[in-house]
């Protein structure tokens, strides 16, 4: 089975699957039966990549340029939340992350 079945059979079981981070979060909770989690354990780097691969990356580019120049933000900062609008956020917000300077 590949990703794009895999999405199906949980958007047909009412879970909606987003990447966060490289990690897969699906919603509701409530929802989750023990055979989907198996299901998203065993595909979950193919679901992740698919996810990703699938984002208009033009789109990403565009609304962190908008958010840098509008919002006056750093790159870093306006991809980040470019992302997180798309729904494929990273885990940790720009200022949290330790650069090591």
């Amino acid at each position: 089975m590949g990703a794009a079945e895999v999405f199906t059979v949980l958007a047909r079981s009412g879970v909606t699957v987003s990447v966060c981070g490289g990690k897969i979060r699906a919603e509701p909770r409530e929802r989750l039966t023990a055979a989907l989690c198996d299901l998203i354990r065993t595909h979950e780097p193919a679901l992740c990549a698919y996810t990703l691969s699938e984002v208009d990356r033009e789109t990403l580019s565009e609304r962190a340029a908008i958010m840098e120049f509008d919002g006056k933000l750093t790159r870093a900062e306006a991809d980040w939340l470019a992302a997180e609008s798309l729904g494929i956020g990273v885990e940790k917000h720009p200022r949290e992350i330790d650069h090591g300077y």
